[in-house]
């Protein structure tokens, strides 16, 4: 029964981690397009 709990207490937080990284990577992504797109005005509104 405990084996259970730490399956899926390492299975959460393999997806929470693989998940952080995912939405990590597209935002530095969404930021280099924005940067690019409008210069500084528009990363100085979303910071």
């Amino acid at each position: 029964m405990v084996d259970a709990f730490v399956y899926m207490y390492v299975l959460g937080a393999g997806a929470s981690l693989g998940v952080a990284t995912v939405v990590y990577l597209a935002w530095k992504v969404i930021q280099r397009s924005v940067k690019k797109k409008k210069g500084d005005k528009l990363s100085g509104l979303i910071k």
